[in-house]
């Protein structure tokens, strides 16, 4: 059975690189990597992320 996906919306002044950090830690290596794959245009929207951006987790 494959895991599946988490979405999660932004809040204010969080970025990315914190919010992959809590959801999994030092567990993936190359989980920003991931997360940005998954999210094309998520590096685009710049260092802090705008409230209530949708991110899928995968």
């Amino acid at each position: 059975m494959a895991a599946s996906a988490v979405f999660y919306r932004s809040k204010q002044g969080e970025t990315i690189d914190e919010i992959v950090w809590r959801h999994y830690g030092n567990r993936i290596a190359g989980a920003l990597e991931i997360v940005l794959e998954a999210n094309r245009d998520l590096a685009t929207l710049g260092p802090v992320l705008p409230i209530n951006t949708e991110i899928e987790l995968p």
